[in-house]
């Protein structure tokens, strides 16, 4: 398995890794909605580049590892699934200003064998026991999420059926493992992982504008920079919208 990989899944895993006494890395904590857009991203970026550095992906919550990053954890670029982080961050002098900005997209998902709702009012069918959403605190996929039952005029008849994770991908685990019957989860999620899904009305919810930034405590600042170049240019926004994400609001 090639160092760059191992150091990927190292991060996915939660492990420590670290590479060889020579190798540069870069720690790029990211949003759980960007879990396989960053994989990809990551394997592109190294088939490219294969004297690049190794990246080590630190998958989370917005809010989470947003205030990881203000605790001073050892990050050299972060994406966000909420702009209004990257505002703070900014304003408080931890992320650099200039970003580049995509949008992502609400979904229902279930699995395979379920009886999946057709709209927002089906989710409170009898057979829709526990509906799993993102923490609306900390992960903007679970603020869309309470916004579209809002705006659907269902948010009182559902809310004693939610239960959340603390992001978007979370929340597609508790529906993966049978644990809910439906997540309101992330498209880019939800298209990797099977089962059967339906985008929400965009209309119900505020745009999710997500974000990248260099974190200004960067150690290697140019090795960020060249991997940010890379996602947000051609390759990197392909890669981008064949994940479901849209790079034009």
């Amino acid at each position: 398995m090639k160092p760059r990989i191992l150091i990927a899944l190292c991060g996915l895993m939660g492990l420590g890794c670290s590479a060889g006494p020579s190798d540069t890395v870069i720690v790029v904590s990211a949003a759980s909605s960007l879990t396989y857009a960053l994989q990809d991203l990551v394997d592109s970026y190294g088939e490219l580049h294969p004297d690049a550095p190794t990246i080590q992906l630190n998958f989370g919550g917005t809010g989470a590892l947003a205030q990881q990053i203000r605790q001073g954890a050892p990050v050299d670029l972060f994406i966000a699934a909420n702009v209004a982080e990257l505002d703070s961050l900014q304003s408080q002098g931890h992320v650099a200003t200039h970003r580049f900005q995509f949008y992502g997209r609400l979904v229902m998902w279930c699995l395979d064998e379920a009886a999946c709702p057709r709209s927002l009012p089906e989710l409170a069918a009898p057979h829709i026991r526990r509906i799993a959403i993102a923490q609306p605190e900390v992960a903007p996929y679970g603020t869309a999420a309470i916004s579209a039952f809002s705006a659907a005029g269902v948010l009182d008849a559902l809310s004693p059926q939610l239960i959340q994770g603390q992001a978007a991908r979370a929340a597609l685990r508790y529906a993966e493992t049978g644990d809910a019957n439906v997540a309101m989860t992330a498209l880019s999620l939800a298209q990797s992982v099977g089962g059967h899904w339906l985008p929400v009305d965009e209309n119900l919810y505020a745009p999710i504008e997500q974000g990248m930034s260099l974190v200004t405590s960067t150690k290697e600042p140019q090795a960020a920079q060249d991997f940010f170049d890379f996602v947000a240019g051609p390759t990197g926004l392909q890669i981008l919208r064949a994940h479901g994400f849209r790079t034009a609001p």
